[in-house]
């Protein structure tokens, strides 16, 4: 069912169901006022009086100003016929006076009873009804009468065909006149539950839940309200000149028939429409208006971001100005010309002060952006500056001093530090040599005293870990501070990912991992030093078959992705990494847990500051278990 209801045939048919109620509620509603303004013309009432009675009244009211008419002319001129009516006429003893060519029809026969006095006008004298009396009925009393006048309708005439349609409508009223309560709130409550079913089908198809408003929805909604409004104007202003016309009742029902079949398919298409937008919370956003002042926005910020911050300045005093001596102007009569001499050189003296002031914003502006960009020998040119503008000024300059002094004491710190790490490990390195070498001669000597054996293994494989050490940390040192040499070439990465798997494959077998590689059937090219580069790879493959989960996948990926060449390094970790991605790239960091293993904790910063160099970059990614180590480099093209 609900997939009917969103298929057009159901929304058809709800459409179709919801004007048809709304028209009989209406229709009933209005019947009803009709009906009850009628009975209350007559002083009847449809739930105590018969229906005979009713008709009676109704007929008698419809016919009593003709029927007065004629008789008033009947009196003096008795000769007159009127093809509409038979008639014949009595006088106080029951004599006939005259009558119609026509005979009386029993059917629509009443009795007339009136007095007539003479009346003097002038030139001639004639009766004239001062009082009368009707009623259907022959019986009635007409002994006060100086006329009898009995009247009935010709068939087939205009009049005996409206007395029918008296008689029909009258008929329909009496049978209704519970029912249309029944009628309306069947009709109402009809025509509510099709309109909220219409809202709710609104923008949406058959087997989807996705919204699918249609071209209607394209319309700004506010365009929409603006045609609605003035077609529901243009169309009520019709159906008032129709009113107002010639034309009759009946024409003008009709007229307000069509209008109403076609308002109300519209106001629900209107409504629907409504229903649509809201689903898409888009019901302001597309609006003629919303559409402006979007491009009133992009133009404001154009002017903000495209337009010197002098001229900005001076565009918005001078605007503020303008509208401010209009508003004054047009709202202060008294206003005198000096008043508004002295106005306007106000208004002057306030857009120079205001040029003034951007102006010096300006270099002042100027001078933080140069600093910030590290530009810290730029000098802010303090010419024709005053007060804090100067201040602000001195201020800026010397902090570029002071930051090219602090940054000359950085340099000089770290060349130190670097120089002295260099120094202390090549002091290092010569009695280390001497203990690596002194130590593998005992651990090859021939010793029946095992203890001494084992002793002198431990000398040899701890003297080794410390020879690394002093070339890891010297490394990490010049790679900090860029004084490592670097040759940079065009190079194929694929190459060192085919190399990877080459030179680790015995390692990985070993440390029980399976490497997956995946790289692009065309070559991404790059700019990189092979032996730097080399290391970097070095560094995350030892990672991996130290700290990886036996028995899993390695991934090593190659991609060109947005003009750079992404080589994704990916394996499960065997123990849980229980920090940040930036603490584990800081040196001498390990996971807690790996603190058993052999390492230093500088592979990764050494890594790092080796893509770095090379005009490329490595950052870490952490997801549950799962270490990503991602390098970056431009491509460059063939």
């Amino acid at each position: 069912m609900k997939n009917f209801l969103r298929s057009i045939t159901g929304k058809i048919m709800l459409y179709i169901v919801c004007t048809l109620a709304a028209l009989v509620c209406t229709c009933s509603v209005l019947g009803w006022i009709v009906a009850y303004d009628d009975a209350a013309s007559c002083n009847l009432d449809f739930y105590s009086d018969t229906e005979e009675e009713i008709l009676t009244q109704k007929v008698g009211t419809y016919l009593y100003p003709e029927i007065h008419s004629i008789l008033n002319n009947l009196l003096s001129n008795p000769e007159e016929q009127y093809p509409s009516f038979a008639y014949e006429i009595y006088d106080k003893e029951g004599k006939l006076l005259f009558k119609s060519e026509k005979d009386l029809d029993s059917k629509t026969t009443f009795k007339y009873g009136f007095r007539a006095n003479e009346v003097d006008l002038g030139d001639h004298t004639r009766n004239v009804i001062i009082y009368d009396n009707w009623n259907w009925s022959n019986e009635s009393d007409t002994s006060w009468a100086d006329y009898v006048a009995k009247v009935s309708i010709v068939p087939d005439t205009w009049y005996a065909k409206e007395i029918h349609r008296i008689e029909v409508w009258t008929h329909i009223e009496y049978s209704l006149r519970y029912w249309v309560y029944i009628i309306s709130a069947l009709a109402a409550l009809l025509m509510v539950v099709t309109f909220i079913v219409l809202l709710c089908v609104s923008a949406h198809r058959p087997n989807s839940d996705e919204l699918h408003p249609g071209l209607l929805n394209k319309v700004p909604f506010d365009v929409m309200l603006v045609l609605y409004f003035i077609g529901c104007s243009g169309a009520w202003w019709l159906f008032m000149a129709i009113g107002y016309s010639a034309i009759g009742i009946v024409t003008t029902l009709i007229a307000g028939g069509i209008l109403f079949l076609v308002a109300v398919p519209f106001v629900i298409g209107l409504a629907m429409s409504i229903a649509a937008r809201i689903k898409q919370h888009n019901l302001f956003k597309n609006t003629a208006i919303w559409m402006l002042m979007k491009l009133i926005g992009r133009f404001f910020r154009w002017i903000a971001k495209n337009l010197p911050v002098v001229w900005k300045a001076a565009l918005i005093v001078a605007v503020i100005a303008i509208v401010e001596l209009i508003v004054i102007f047009g709202s202060c009569a008294w206003f005198s010309e000096g008043a508004a001499f002295f106005l306007v050189i106000e208004k002057i003296i306030i857009v120079a002060l205001a040029i003034y002031a951007a102006s010096c914003f300006k270099r002042l502006k100027k001078g933080g952006e140069a600093l910030a960009a590290g530009n810290l020998e730029h000098v802010i040119d303090k010419k024709g500056m005053i007060g804090d503008f100067k201040n602000h000024a001195d201020h800026l300059n010397r902090i570029g001093e002071g930051m090219s002094a602090a940054v000359d004491e950085r340099m000089k710190s770290e060349r130190m530090k670097t120089q002295l790490i260099t120094n202390v490990s090549h002091d290092i390195k010569t009695p280390l040599t001497s203990i690596i070498n002194y130590a593998s001669l005992i651990n090859v000597e021939p010793c029946d005293n095992p203890v001494i054996k084992e002793y002198s293994e431990v000398l040899v494989r701890q003297s080794e870990k410390l020879k690394r050490l002093l070339e890891d940390l010297v490394e990490a040192s010049k790679a900090s501070t860029g004084n490592l040499d670097v040759c940079l070439a065009p190079c194929d990465a694929s190459i060192f990912i085919e190399q990877a798997g080459g030179e680790y494959e015995e390692k990985l077998e070993k440390s029980e991992l399976i490497l997956v590689t995946q790289t692009p059937e065309e070559a991404v090219r790059i700019m990189a030093d092979g032996r730097r580069m080399w290391r970097v790879f070095d560094n995350l493959m030892n990672n991996i078959c130290k700290y990886a989960q036996p028995g899993t996948r390695v991934y090593l990926s190659l991609e060109k992705t947005n003009g750079d060449a992404v080589i994704t390094f990916k394996n499960t970790s065997r123990e849980a990494l229980n920090m940040s991605e930036e603490e584990l790239m800081e040196r001498f960091t390990r996971g807690d847990s790996s603190r058993n293993t052999e390492g230093n904790g500088l592979g990764l910063s050494i890594a790092k500051s080796m893509a770095e160099i090379q005009n490329g970059s490595l950052n870490v990614v952490i997801d549950g278990d799962l270490f990503k180590a991602i390098l970056r480099f431009p491509v460059i093209e063939n």
